[in-house]
């Protein structure tokens, strides 16, 4: 299934949002938009909901409502049909208030979005295929955990129903400005290393940023990852190795216990490249990135990224390393792997 990116959009924070959501029209992007946020609601809450979800389906973005029984009275309508009817949105989450019942009619007509968390099983199976969405924790040290996260996923991915989970963005949304991840190792990090963990982890279908806004780089590599499956490196290379900025790399399929070895540099090795002289013959840490030298003879000119610290080897030069907030890749990516090293602004 291919993987779908989403942001969260409310009325109170759509004008701030809406030059973010400019850029991304025509990128197949979700949209999730709670209604009914009681602090939210004032006497002109209703025309700016309905202006917002015209805009964001005149741009042709995927809106997913949240929904309860107090949004039919904000809204004045009797019915979830009645709503339907005016906002034509393209999924609900139906939160409270709703019977069993009701639920599993609906889902006959349109994608109903449950609670991963929560739903029993049973409802799971009695619709028609649902999309679970994990909930995401404003507050520090309510996330969920690695291990409650995986025994609740591994349920519904047996079902083969999509999941949507949260990611931290920049632009903290309130009241308490703490990020709003679903998972709770993901509150203060990198948004697209929070997104490509979701991703390859835990094998989620759709993810969500939360914030109010994702900071341009993050949003930049999620979107290539998303087109051409090529996992985004940021690195500090030295001078002379400046060419491999930007150059599409592949891990080698047979990568050892210690270190990606990069495909494209073997061939230069058995080419026999110009002399590659000692130097910063150092400690190998996590995310260093070396090459053989000429003590290593006919491996002279192989590139390595080290996922697992070694000590430094006359035969070996350290010629850059990954950036400390996006070490954490190194868990994600797997031999064969298309990779492209970037220098971060």
């Amino acid at each position: 299934m291919k993987i779908k990116l989403g942001f969260s959009v409310y009325v109170s924070s759509f004008e701030r949002q809406k030059d973010l959501l400019e850029k991304l029209r025509g990128e197949d992007i979700l949209i999730f938009s709670s209604f009914h946020i009681q602090e939210e609601f004032n006497d002109s809450y209703n025309d700016k909901a309905l202006r917002m979800v015209k805009w964001l389906k005149e741009q042709n973005f995927k809106v997913i409502a949240d929904v309860s029984v107090k949004t039919l009275e904000q809204f004045n309508f009797e019915t979830l049909d009645e709503f339907l009817e005016v906002y034509k949105v393209d999924g609900l989450r139906l939160d409270y208030g709703f019977s069993r019942d009701e639920i599993i009619e609906l889902s006959k007509t349109m994608p109903i979005v449950v609670n991963a968390s929560t739903e029993t099983i049973e409802t799971l199976e009695a619709l028609n295929e649902p999309i679970a969405c994990h909930n995401f924790y404003p507050r520090p040290e309510t996330g969920l955990s690695e291990c409650r996260f995986k025994e609740m996923n591994e349920v519904i991915q047996s079902l083969d129903i999509p999941i949507m989970s949260f990611i931290p963005g920049s632009d903290y949304r309130g009241p308490i400005f703490e990020g709003l991840p679903t998972l709770e190792k993901h509150r203060k990090m990198n948004s697209y290393v929070a997104f490509m963990d979701l991703k390859i982890n835990y094998g989620i279908d759709r993810i969500l940023v939360g914030d109010l806004d994702i900071d341009s780089e993050s949003l930049k590599w999620i979107l290539h990852y998303m087109k051409t499956d090529e996992i985004t490196l940021p690195v500090v290379l030295d001078q002379d190795y400046r060419e491999l900025y930007n150059t599409p790399l592949t891990i080698r399929i047979d990568s050892g216990a210690y270190a990606y070895r990069i495909m494209e540099s073997r061939e230069y090795s058995c080419q026999g490249v110009e002399s590659v002289q000692p130097h910063n013959c150092i400690e190998r840490t996590l995310g260093s990135i070396t090459i053989d030298n000429d003590l290593y003879k006919r491996y002279r000119g192989e590139i390595q990224i080290i996922h697992s610290p070694l000590d430094k080897d006359e035969k070996v030069n350290v010629i850059g390393h990954v950036k400390d907030e996006y070490l954490e890749l190194l868990k994600m990516i797997k031999c064969g792997d298309r990779i492209k090293l970037r220098r971060e602004r």
